[in-house]
């Protein structure tokens, strides 16, 4: 005769505890910034559509965060970006993102990104022109990401 199995019990062990994500815990949706450890302490990134203000001295590393952010965008998530500088030129940009790897003229050649430098003169015809310069860029390049620099 063939021996039957015993009926198993069902565990009365509790079910692991889990952290709900961002969407569970009725947040917007997160844009992944890439930058080590930022994520994790925005709880999965920057909300989408948001505006976060970047804080600093002078040589305290926000134009690089801002520069990673769009890079980071481009390369691991597909988002176009503009970058917008008042203050510091096109090709210094250029050139100190090229110590840390990122070669914004190929990305700019490709459409990845674009670069818009103005002068603190010329914010004035920005100011009239509505932004113009900047809505086109923005419209062209089918930017997800804009990084503004100085205020």
């Amino acid at each position: 005769m063939a021996k039957t199995p015993a009926p198993t019990k069902a565990s009365s062990a509790p079910a692991p505890a889990t952290k709900p994500g961002p969407q569970a815990a009725g947040l917007s949706e997160r844009v992944p910034s890439g930058i080590d450890g930022l994520d994790e302490l925005c709880e999965g990134g920057f909300e989408r559509g948001s505006s976060v203000l970047c804080l600093g001295e002078p040589g305290s590393g926000k134009t690089t965060m801002m520069t990673q952010f769009l890079v980071n965008g481009a390369l691991q998530q597909g988002e176009g970006g503009v970058f917008l500088s008042f203050e510091e030129s096109k090709e210094s940009i250029i050139h100190h993102s090229l110590s840390f790897g990122w070669d914004m003229t190929e990305m700019e050649k490709s459409g990845a990104v674009a670069i818009v430098n103005y002068k603190p003169q010329e914010v004035k015809r920005l100011a009239e022109e509505g932004g113009g310069m900047i809505w086109d860029t923005i419209s062209e390049t089918g930017a997800k990401r804009i990084a503004i620099d100085s205020l």
